[in-house]
């Protein structure tokens, strides 16, 4: 099974070409209607990324979008609710699972880097 979100630079993204296939929806169809997105400011830089990739199908460069989670969420409107249902919470709770792992690994980080200093740390209840 095809991994649906995944860790890159630290967050966790699904991308456009996963979304096309769980959904059943054309990719050239999502990656426009994300690029053509009304943002506020900062927000589309934070939750889409464009990336490009060569289809093996053409060998032509084709444009993709890794995918916050957040962003996820503002793209459901464009999904079909049907399809939605059938997919949105699988996608959600990879989206959660991967959150937490990542605060684990920064937990585990942390503590490595408290331990190799000699840092002693307090917690006041």
């Amino acid at each position: 099974m095809q991994e649906i979100v995944f860790i890159t630079n630290g967050k966790s993204y699904t991308n456009s070409l996963i979304l096309s296939k769980l959904f059943s929806k054309r990719h050239g169809n999502i990656v426009s209607h994300i690029s053509k997105m009304k943002c506020v400011s900062g927000y589309f830089e934070n939750n889409y990324i464009l990336k490009y990739y060569i289809n093996p199908a053409t060998g032509l460069t084709t444009p993709y979008y890794l995918i916050g989670r957040d962003g996820f969420g503002s793209l459901l409107e464009y999904f079909n609710w049907e399809l939605v249902a059938a997919g949105a919470g699988e996608i959600w709770e990879a989206f959660e699972t991967t959150n937490y792992q990542i605060k684990q690994l920064e937990r585990k980080h942390t503590a490595l880097e408290i331990k190799s200093t000699g840092m002693a740390v307090t917690v006041q209840p």
